[in-house]
């Protein structure tokens, strides 16, 4: 079984990370009504982890793993604009 790495996180680098997401959206222009929804489902999350994700409402390891993901898709919608 493999041991999961712990990363040293706190409020404020998912904070950076979330606005750096919003930022992002706006860019793809994938902050609209329903947008979210889509997102959730290119990832293959849940759309309440994504938006307690995004909105800050949840800060934990998971929620910036998640981030994480959904800033490299949206990096790649981007640069394939």
């Amino acid at each position: 079984m493999r041991k999961e790495r712990l990363l040293p996180i706190n409020d404020q680098k998912v904070d950076r990370l979330r606005r750096t997401c919003k930022k992002l959206m706006v860019d793809v222009d994938l902050d609209k009504l329903g947008a979210q929804k889509i997102l959730a489902e290119r990832l293959g999350v849940n759309s309440n982890s994504l938006n307690m994700a995004l909105t800050g409402y949840r800060k934990g390891l998971a929620e910036y793993r998640l981030l994480q993901r959904l800033k490299a898709h949206l990096r790649s919608l981007k640069k394939a604009a």
